[in-house]
């Protein structure tokens, strides 16, 4: 059927249809003349006489003439080609380097390098890349400042020729004391085939680990450091690296203790009798020390279940 431009369109067109629903697909051709380029899977009526229209439209719908309905099509595919979650991307390598250094008696400072390796095969294309909430402190792609658009959760890069590009960015993540454990974390990671690790630590580190993957190699380095690398970290939604300080006890010990105690008084002292019960519930205890008042002039001490 031939529609020509006195002819009107009536679509129920949702919002929030036309900005999460899949891209509407274009018609076979079929040889006629003024048929709109493509139809969204909507209700769509066609008719030639307005009245009609007007009696059989349905509340909250959309009037539209077909100069409209056209240019509000070409509107969708613009948004489609500009949402960068319409075009997930996975990069070739992300590989993780850099190093903590202390910043105060009991604080780290981590500057880290991210550096991404990628191909395109369109032009014009947006990049998500994550990483929301992270603090950058330099960013550059193939050696030039990169052009950023908005990405919703996070950086996005605007890639205008197909080809391959390396984009390096310098980011400051949080290191988090937990017990004896440090954590550096970097949430919204980009995916990458290949991640990979080198990053050096102050002090001699044990039971390194990146959550999600396993545990990881400790190098130590002649200044008295550690270097923690790996090789195939498999594909991060974000970096959880944790490692402990050598020499330290490892987390998770914990330690029950109850108490009770009797007094008798008579006319020159006071008798006391004090029960302790230490219980390990995890982890190991290896000894106990109690303090008592200078006053007290005698102590028995009693116990079971020590070795000594």
């Amino acid at each position: 059927m031939g529609v020509t431009s006195g002819q009107m369109v009536c679509a129920l067109l949702w919002i929030s249809l036309l900005l999460q629903g899949d891209p509407p697909s274009a018609p076979t051709p079929n040889g006629t003349g003024g048929m709109p380029p493509r139809l969204p899977d909507l209700p769509v009526a066609i008719y030639t006489d307005l009245k009609q229209v007007l009696d059989q439209a349905r509340p909250h719908s959309v009037l539209l003439s077909v100069e409209q309905y056209e240019a509000l099509l070409e509107r969708l595919q613009k948004l489609e080609k500009q949402n960068p979650d319409r075009k997930p991307f996975f990069l070739n390598a992300c590989r993780i380097t850099g190093q903590v250094t202390p910043a105060g008696p009991s604080r780290l400072l981590a500057d880290v390098q991210l550096s991404l390796e990628f191909r395109t095969t369109e032009k014009d294309l947006i990049l998500p890349l994550g990483l929301k909430g992270a603090r950058l402190t330099k960013a550059l792609l193939d050696g030039e400042p990169p052009v950023w658009v908005s990405g919703g959760e996070g950086l996005a890069l605007h890639l205008r020729e197909p080809k391959a590009y390396r984009l390096v960015l310098h980011v400051q993540p949080t290191v988090t004391p937990i017990g004896q454990e440090y954590r550096l974390l970097i949430e919204n990671l980009p995916q990458a085939a290949i991640t990979t690790l080198d990053l050096v630590v102050p002090s001699r580190a044990t039971n390194a680990q990146v959550i999600g993957s396993g545990p990881i190699r400790i190098e130590a380095t002649e200044d008295n450091r550690s270097r923690l690398r790996s090789d195939a970290l498999g594909v991060l939604t974000q970096l959880d690296l944790r490692w402990q300080k050598e020499g330290t006890e490892g987390p998770g010990r914990q330690v029950i203790v109850q108490a009770e105690t009797q007094a008798a008084i008579d006319e020159s002292a006071l008798e006391s009798e004090s029960r302790v019960r230490i219980e390990v519930a995890e982890g190991s205890l290896d000894q106990v020390t109690f303090g008592l008042a200078g006053e007290i002039t005698r102590v028995q001490v009693d116990s079971e279940g020590t070795n000594d």
